[in-house]
C-alpha cells in the first residue's frame, strides 16, 4: 500500500470518463475505490479527480494488491478523521463491499468491465475495429489500455482488426515434435 502525492495535470481531452466521475459530489467526505487489472485506468481516473477538485484535500492510496494490505488500511483508517480517499486497488470488488459499512459514503468502480472504454478509446482515435475484436481482446486481456497500448504501437494498421490478428499471430508458440 502506498500513499501518493498529487501527480501534475492530466487533460481532460485524454480522459475517457466512462464510469461518469463527473457526477461524484465532493460536498461530504467519501471514499472513491477503483478496482481493476493493472492498465485499466485505476490511477489515472484518480489523477482526473484530483484535477477537476483542486480544492478538495483527497487522501490517494495507489496499489492495494492484496487483502492483507486492504485489512490495513482498515486499521489505519480508523485512525484518521472523515478526508476523502482515493483508492486504486487489484483487491476484487467483494471484499471492498464487506467492508463498505466501516466507510460510508464509499463509492465502488470496476474498471476493468466495460468494453465500451475500449471502444471509446480506439473510437477517439479513428482507429476501426469490430466489436468481436474486441470482445477477443477483453476475453484474453481484460480491460486494459496498456496492453491495448502496446499492440496498437507494435503492430500499427489502419485498424485494430489488423493489429490484433498481427498481434495474435506473433505471441502464438508452437511445440515442434521432439
Amino acid at each position: 500500500m502506498e500513499i501518493c502525492h498529487p501527480k501534475e495535470k492530466l487533460s481532460t481531452q485524454q480522459f475517457h470518463d466512462a464510469h461518469r466521475l463527473c457526477e461524484l459530489n465532493y460536498d461530504e467526505s467519501k471514499w472513491v475505490v477503483f478496482c481493476g487489472l493493472s492498465g485499466s485506468g485505476k490511477s489515472t481516473s484518480i489523477q482526473w479527480l484530483q484535477d477537476r477538485y483542486p480544492n478538495t484535500n483527497f487522501l490517494v492510496i495507489d496499489e492495494i494488491r492484496t487483502v492483507r494490505e486492504l485489512l490495513k488500511l482498515v486499521l489505519f483508517s480508523s485512525k484518521m478523521e472523515k478526508p476523502n480517499v482515493l483508492i486504486a486497488s487489484h483487491v476484487p470488488t467483494i471484499f471492498h463491499r464487506l467492508i463498505r459499512p466501516l466507510f460510508h459514503p464509499q463509492v465502488i468502480v470496476k474498471t476493468d468491465s466495460d468494453q465500451g472504454q475500449i471502444e471509446k478509446w480506439l473510437t477517439d482515435r479513428g482507429i476501426h475495429f469490430s466489436s468481436d475484436t474486441v470482445k477477443n481482446f477483453k476475453r484474453r486481456y481484460g480491460i486494459n489500455y496498456l496492453d491495448l497500448g502496446l499492440v496498437m504501437k507494435e503492430f500499427p494498421g489502419l485498424n485494430f482488426d489488423d493489429s490484433w490478428h498481427r498481434f495474435e499471430k506473433q505471441c502464438k508458440v508452437k511445440r515442434t515434435p521432439e
